[in-house]
Protein backbone atom coordinates (compact mmCIF):
# COMPACT_ATOMS: atom_id res chain seq x y z
CA UNK A 1 0.00 0.00 0.00
CA UNK A 2 1.43 3.42 -0.97
CA UNK A 3 0.41 7.07 -0.97
CA UNK A 4 -1.02 7.10 2.93
CA UNK A 5 -0.64 9.78 5.22
CA UNK A 6 0.83 8.16 8.56
CA UNK A 7 -2.93 8.74 9.90
CA UNK A 8 -3.82 6.51 7.50
CA UNK A 9 -1.18 3.97 8.03
CA UNK A 10 -2.04 3.54 12.24
CA UNK A 11 -5.41 3.28 11.72
CA UNK A 12 -5.24 0.79 9.15
CA UNK A 13 -2.52 -1.05 11.26
CA UNK A 14 -5.00 -0.61 14.45
CA UNK A 15 -7.98 -2.00 12.29
CA UNK A 16 -5.73 -5.40 11.93
CA UNK A 17 -4.79 -5.10 15.64
CA UNK A 18 -1.15 -4.29 15.12
CA UNK A 19 0.69 -1.17 15.43
CA UNK A 20 3.33 0.90 13.37
CA UNK A 21 6.97 -0.47 14.38
CA UNK A 22 8.88 1.81 16.57
CA UNK A 23 12.44 3.30 14.47
CA UNK A 24 14.23 1.01 16.92
CA UNK A 25 12.15 -1.50 16.10
CA UNK A 26 12.24 -0.76 12.27
CA UNK A 27 15.61 -0.79 12.74
CA UNK A 28 16.46 -4.26 14.80
CA UNK A 29 14.39 -5.91 11.91
CA UNK A 30 16.49 -4.67 9.31
CA UNK A 31 20.16 -4.84 11.21
CA UNK A 32 19.78 -8.07 13.38
CA UNK A 33 22.06 -7.84 16.43
CA UNK A 34 25.55 -7.97 14.22
CA UNK A 35 24.79 -4.10 13.16
CA UNK A 36 25.02 -5.00 9.47
CA UNK A 37 24.75 -2.20 6.64
CA UNK A 38 22.03 -3.22 4.80
CA UNK A 39 19.59 -6.00 5.53
CA UNK A 40 21.32 -8.60 3.66
CA UNK A 41 24.46 -7.95 5.17
CA UNK A 42 27.85 -5.62 4.01
CA UNK A 43 28.57 -3.92 0.78
CA UNK A 44 25.96 -2.35 -1.58
CA UNK A 45 24.14 -5.20 -3.86
CA UNK A 46 21.80 -3.14 -6.58
CA UNK A 47 19.86 -6.69 -7.22
CA UNK A 48 18.97 -7.29 -3.64
CA UNK A 49 16.14 -4.36 -3.66
CA UNK A 50 13.86 -2.22 -6.00
CA UNK A 51 15.82 0.92 -6.23
CA UNK A 52 17.42 3.16 -8.93
CA UNK A 53 20.67 3.04 -8.38
CA UNK A 54 22.50 3.14 -11.57
CA UNK A 55 19.42 2.51 -13.09
CA UNK A 56 15.44 3.58 -13.67
CA UNK A 57 13.16 1.75 -11.11
CA UNK A 58 10.05 2.86 -12.72
CA UNK A 59 7.41 1.85 -9.98
CA UNK A 60 7.69 -0.23 -6.66
CA UNK A 61 7.83 -3.95 -7.13
CA UNK A 62 5.59 -7.08 -5.77
CA UNK A 63 6.74 -7.21 -1.66
CA UNK A 64 8.83 -10.13 -1.71
CA UNK A 65 10.38 -9.40 -5.33
CA UNK A 66 13.68 -9.55 -3.73
CA UNK A 67 14.39 -12.47 -1.26
CA UNK A 68 18.21 -12.15 -1.08
CA UNK A 69 17.32 -8.66 0.01
CA UNK A 70 15.82 -10.51 2.93
CA UNK A 71 17.11 -9.20 6.82
CA UNK A 72 18.31 -11.75 9.49
CA UNK A 73 15.19 -11.82 11.00
CA UNK A 74 13.86 -13.42 6.97
CA UNK A 75 11.72 -9.88 6.84
CA UNK A 76 11.38 -8.76 3.48
CA UNK A 77 11.61 -5.35 1.65
CA UNK A 78 13.53 -3.67 4.11
CA UNK A 79 15.64 -1.66 1.95
CA UNK A 80 14.07 0.28 -1.17
CA UNK A 81 10.70 -0.43 -2.62
CA UNK A 82 8.88 1.95 -0.12
CA UNK A 83 9.60 4.83 2.71
CA UNK A 84 8.11 3.43 5.47
CA UNK A 85 6.00 5.53 8.19
CA UNK A 86 7.50 4.45 11.64
CA UNK A 87 5.31 5.19 15.09
CA UNK A 88 8.47 7.44 16.42
CA UNK A 89 8.88 11.06 15.93
CA UNK A 90 11.45 12.35 13.74
CA UNK A 91 12.35 15.49 15.75
CA UNK A 92 11.65 17.29 18.88
CA UNK A 93 8.94 19.34 17.54
CA UNK A 94 6.92 16.43 16.80
CA UNK A 95 6.30 17.81 13.51
CA UNK A 96 7.28 15.02 11.30
CA UNK A 97 7.12 11.58 11.64
CA UNK A 98 10.35 8.78 10.89
CA UNK A 99 10.49 7.12 7.21
CA UNK A 100 12.97 4.26 6.80
CA UNK A 101 13.91 2.08 4.10
CA UNK A 102 14.49 4.18 0.97
CA UNK A 103 12.16 5.28 -1.69
CA UNK A 104 12.71 2.66 -4.93
CA UNK A 105 13.50 6.39 -6.93
CA UNK A 106 16.38 7.10 -4.87
CA UNK A 107 19.74 6.88 -6.85
CA UNK A 108 22.22 7.10 -4.06
CA UNK A 109 23.13 3.87 -1.94
CA UNK A 110 23.09 6.05 1.38
CA UNK A 111 19.51 6.02 1.33
CA UNK A 112 19.16 2.36 1.34
CA UNK A 113 21.28 1.74 4.71
CA UNK A 114 19.96 0.39 7.69
CA UNK A 115 20.37 3.45 9.52
CA UNK A 116 19.22 5.94 7.27
CA UNK A 117 16.11 7.73 8.41
CA UNK A 118 14.26 10.79 7.32
CA UNK A 119 11.11 11.90 8.20
CA UNK A 120 7.57 13.80 7.07
CA UNK A 121 4.34 15.88 8.57
CA UNK A 122 2.38 13.23 9.04
CA UNK A 123 -0.54 14.62 7.10
CA UNK A 124 1.94 13.95 3.71
CA UNK A 125 0.95 11.32 1.41
CA UNK A 126 3.24 10.21 -1.71
CA UNK A 127 3.39 7.77 -4.16
CA UNK A 128 6.64 6.61 -2.46
CA UNK A 129 5.51 5.94 1.19
CA UNK A 130 3.99 3.08 2.60
CA UNK A 131 4.16 1.49 5.74
CA UNK A 132 4.50 -2.21 7.33
CA UNK A 133 2.66 -3.33 10.76
CA UNK A 134 3.89 -4.76 13.46
CA UNK A 135 2.65 -7.30 16.30
CA UNK A 136 3.41 -7.19 19.90
CA UNK A 137 2.65 -9.73 22.16
CA UNK A 138 2.29 -9.45 25.73
CA UNK A 139 4.63 -12.88 26.06
CA UNK A 140 3.23 -15.26 28.16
Amino acid sequence: MVNVTWHEATAFAAWAGMELPTEEEWEKAARGTDGREYPWGEGWDASRCCNSVGQTAKQTKTVGSYPTGASPYGVLDMAGNVWEWCESWYDSNKSARVLRGGGWYRDDTRYYRDMHRDGDNPKFRSGTYGFRCASRSSGP
